[in-house]
């Protein structure tokens, strides 16, 4: 399959010259499976290491949390005073829409309690994949506060946000009033 050929071929692109190795790891870094992504970090680091700092601290921006994962590993692994709940605080900040949803999750990954306000501030957005990820991140960064809004997006008209809710309340159903959860499966009966 297609998968398996770029995997080979990503494996055996480290014997080409500089110029064209690098070239291959750009396309490789935008490859559709997140293995194939993080296959070329990986290549970066042990081939040009020199290199990988800027292209590690972009893959923080992934949209896969193993990538994303991979690389804030080696990044502090190179610099252990790294900041990246900062860093994605920064990013939220920059409001760049390609990367916003990634440093919400990032930001849920990496942050602590406090950063539930920033990260509450997103389920305002217009976007619904953003409200999602937001709501996914709430959940990490503190399961009791986020009840509320899990609850109210559990009426949203959207599909994907009320399946959201609904996992969310799976590891949050301790915070949940008894007469709360009756209501709503009553109202959730037909």
């Amino acid at each position: 399959s297609d998968q398996v050929v770029r995997q080979i071929a990503l494996v055996s692109s480290a014997q080409f010259g500089k110029e064209e190795f690098l070239l291959i790891l750009e396309e490789a870094l935008q490859d559709p499976l997140p293995f194939n992504r993080k296959e070329a970090l990986r290549l970066l680091i042990n081939q040009y290491p020199e290199q990988s700092d800027v292209r590690l601290k972009t893959a923080a921006l992934d949209k896969s949390a193993t990538v994303r994962n991979f690389a804030r590993y080696f990044v502090k692994a190179s610099d252990p005073t790294f900041d990246f709940a900062q860093f994605y605080r920064d990013r939220l900040r920059e409001n760049d829409p390609k990367s916003l949803p990634f440093a919400v999750a990032g930001l849920a990954e990496t942050g602590q309690y406090n950063d539930f306000s920033i990260v509450e501030m997103f389920l305002k957005n217009s976007n619904d994949q953003i409200k999602k990820i937001a709501l996914h991140s709430l959940v990490l960064l503190d399961k009791e506060r986020s009840v509320p809004h899990l609850l109210e997006f559990l009426q949203s008209n959207s599909t994907s946000l009320r399946s959201q809710a609904k996992k969310g309340l799976l590891k949050c159903s301790r915070y949940v009033q008894s007469d709360e959860l009756w209501r709503i499966y009553s109202a959730n009966k037909n």
